[in-house]
């Protein structure tokens, strides 16, 4: 049994290098490369097998269990998994399937200044959706700065009221 646990935690520091590693690296190969990635099929099993180390040390380590914060980092990273699979593409698709329940996953919205909107489009301007809520906009400028200077970007939230559509 001694065996056994040792094993499972060299494979979990193994497991955790190996996702620091991929953190750093879907950091910085863009956005649509990272989403490509942790999306694949290759992290697809590791993402399985992570969850089942931390099942497999729940059950090995009486200590997990016994001890809150333990309890609770392990159960927390377990949810944060679940999470993650949840608002990924296949998850969107499970979820629309079996539950009934329709998520957006990406899009934009054209939103003239001082109206509100809710509907959400694709890259060439079809409808995909509609947010459960309204997003206006209530005005905006367009600053243009030497090129070499930093430069900022600010939002401002409008205060519409709901069921406002100027």
């Amino acid at each position: 049994m001694a065996r056994i646990r040792r094993i499972v935690m060299w494979v979990s520091l193994g497991a955790i290098a190996l996702l620091v590693t991929l953190s750093i690296v879907g950091a910085f190969v863009g956005v649509e490369s990272a989403r490509s990635l942790f999306n694949s099929v290759p992290l697809a099993v590791y993402w399985i097998l992570f969850v089942g180390l931390l099942v497999l040390g729940l059950l090995l380590f009486g200590r997990l269990r016994r001890s809150a914060g333990l309890l609770i980092a392990h159960l927390g990273a377990a949810l944060i998994l679940a999470g993650a699979v949840y608002s990924s593409d296949t998850g969107h698709t499970l979820a629309e399937r079996f539950l009934d329940i329709r998520k957006i996953p990406s899009g934009q919205m054209m939103i003239y200044e001082g109206h509100m909107d809710n509907v959400v489009r694709d890259r060439n301007g079809q409808e995909i959706g509609k947010l459960s809520f309204m997003v206006g906009l209530k005005d905006f400028w367009i600053e243009y700065h030497e090129e070499h200077a930093p430069w900022l970007l600010g939002v401002d939230a409008p205060s519409a009221k709901p069921g406002d559509n100027r």
